[in-house]
């Protein structure tokens, strides 16, 4: 019995009770997340989308304005486009602009330097401001997913697919992001450590469709198609085709031309929390700050590049399109789009100005035939099925708007890769394009 309380008090004095740790709410999401690939694939799929509609819907009405449109919300959806904080910002510019207009006007100004000034300088300015607002809540929706711990779980569900294709799982950040707007997408690059890697996917984002080709996309695909089954079809074959050509780019450059190590991704994954004000609003503004001083350096300058293009002719200023330069370079252009049955002086102009914003593309073709009607233009190219097709695949792959190559130079400090990337973006879509007009014409 002695021996007993011995033992008893030995124990006492030398072990410890605790009770066992319960497993947290955040566990129990982890086990269900982590441990079923296609229901992490899933849910993280669903809540970045959720994110970036919220994201674009405050600042460009984008996808809300389209669903309301579809319910025939007309006027609702109006009201979305307006008041949205780019609408806002764009409605500043064309205040801006009138003014300038009607102040020059006044002081008899040559119609050339207003044009200059309005259509060109403030054009391109707008066009780089138009985008912070956007870029500014992405940055803070990004900030709020990293301090609560929920981009490092996205990041590990995704990464053994994104591994295939030489870069990691926090590579589906961006590439979600572009599907909404391609500059912003660039700029979230900066979330991936691996310089390299980051390099990559920012080289591989413009083939990712962006909203402003998706409003190119639905107006060729109504224009060129009756069927409602084919252009539903037509849309999911170029989104699907968009998400291959960035996996394999970015393959491309990390694998083949940047030499990129596959490393393992080696995150902690932290408790979910809610995350600090303080490091939301400082990681937003340090991303975000010096977008305008990088993005303005070039698209200031080649803002007025394209409305030299669209507005000096060969004895000075012109108004219509088919007396400029653009026109006599837009007829050179469209002879390298025979082999697809593109060579039409419109088409070639219009995709000229296509890269100043791809939206352009509409209102140059519809200039070019001096028609308000953007449809009737399309239509009266008079476009077989396999040169449509081909058209579509070409505007949806060439290369991005200025706004894209401005941060794609700023982001990886090379003009050397910006331009191979561009050259890449042209030989795959003048390929793709080629390979599908011949495929189609012979069946």
């Amino acid at each position: 019995m002695e021996r007993y309380k011995i033992v008893e008090d030995i124990i006492k004095k030398t072990t410890a009770e605790v009770k066992v740790k319960r497993k947290t709410l955040g566990d129990k999401i982890d086990s269900i997340l982590l441990r079923n690939s296609g229901i992490g694939a899933l849910v993280s799929i669903l809540t970045l989308l959720l994110a970036m509609f919220f994201a674009f819907t405050i600042n460009s009405g984008f996808p809300l304005d389209i669903i309301f449109r579809s319910l025939g919300l007309n006027s609702l959806a109006d009201e979305i486009d307006t008041y949205n904080l780019g609408g806002l910002l764009s409605l500043g510019f064309t205040m801006l602009s009138n003014f300038i207009s009607s102040l020059f006007t006044t002081y008899n100004y040559p119609e050339w330097v207003i044009s200059l000034v309005v259509d060109g300088i403030i054009a391109g300015v707008g066009a780089v401001l138009s985008f912070l607002p956007l870029i500014f809540t992405v940055n803070i929706i990004m900030a709020a997913f990293e301090d609560s711990g929920i981009m490092a779980r996205i990041a590990v569900i995704f990464d053994g697919v994104f591994r295939k294709f030489g870069v990691s799982g926090k590579s589906i950040f961006p590439m979600v992001m572009g599907f909404a707007c391609n500059v912003p997408a660039v700029l979230s690059t900066r979330i991936l450590e691996n310089e390299k890697e980051r390099t990559a996917v920012a080289l591989a984002l413009p083939y990712v469709m962006c909203q402003a080709r998706l409003v190119v996309l639905l107006f060729l695909v109504t224009a060129l198609f009756t069927s409602a089954l084919t252009q539903t079809l037509v849309v999911i074959s170029i989104y699907l085709l968009s998400v291959l050509l960035f996996l394999a780019m970015s393959k491309i450059f990390a694998k083949n031309i940047l030499k990129s190590e596959s490393n393992e991704l080696l995150l902690e994954l932290p408790p979910y929390h809610i995350p600090s004000l303080r490091v939301i609003a400082w990681t937003s503004w340090e991303r975000s700050k010096d977008f305008i001083t990088k993005a303005g350096v070039v698209i200031f300058p080649f803002s007025i590049v394209i409305w030299s293009f669209m507005h000096i002719g060969l004895h000075g200023y012109v108004i219509a399109p088919v007396d400029s330069i653009g026109y006599y370079i837009g007829n050179a252009i469209c002879t390298l789009f025979a082999p697809m049955g593109l060579n039409k002086w419109e088409i070639g102009i219009s995709l000229l100005a296509g890269v100043f914003a791809k939206e352009v593309f509409i209102e140059t073709l519809a200039i070019a035939f001096n028609t308000p009607d953007p449809h009737g233009a399309l239509i009266a190219l008079h476009l077989s099925l396999a040169q449509s097709i081909a058209l579509i695949v070409f505007v949806m792959i060439y290369v991005p708007c200025i706004a894209t190559f401005s941060v794609m130079y700023s982001e990886t400090k090379s003009l050397r890769l910006t331009l191979l990337s561009l050259i890449l973006e042209l030989f795959v879509a003048y390929t793709l394009s080629f390979v599908i007009f011949t495929a189609l014409s012979l069946i």
